[in-house]
């Protein structure tokens, strides 16, 4: 009898949705998550608000660092007493568009 082991399947958008703390404009985050896997990775501009200073960025990182990174969010910003997002959270998209698994 020979045991055939199958590679595992590569984390998908699908599962990072699962973990997501705040889920809106899911159509928005799953182009960016695409693009921050993808080779070229998301090249993007914030603006700080103190000094109103525009900036760019290039955000790159696998689906499983995004993962790893949002269920780290989520044990951060769920109440557990309430399983509700704490005051101050941020959109999935805000999340991603910022680098929130680099903090």
């Amino acid at each position: 009898m020979n045991i055939v082991v199958l590679p595992k399947a590569e984390p998908t958008f699908d599962d990072f949705w699962k973990l997501a703390v705040i889920k809106k404009d899911k159509p928005l985050c799953r182009s960016m998550f695409e693009q921050i896997i993808s080779d070229e990775g998301f090249h993007t501009v914030n603006v700080n608000k103190e000094s109103g200073q525009r900036f760019k960025i290039h955000l790159k990182a696998t689906a499983a660092v995004l993962i790893e990174g949002m269920k780290l969010e989520r044990e951060e910003r769920i109440d557990p007493s309430t399983f509700r997002p704490r005051d101050f959270t941020r959109h999935t998209s805000t999340w991603l568009n910022r680098g929130g698994w680099e903090q």
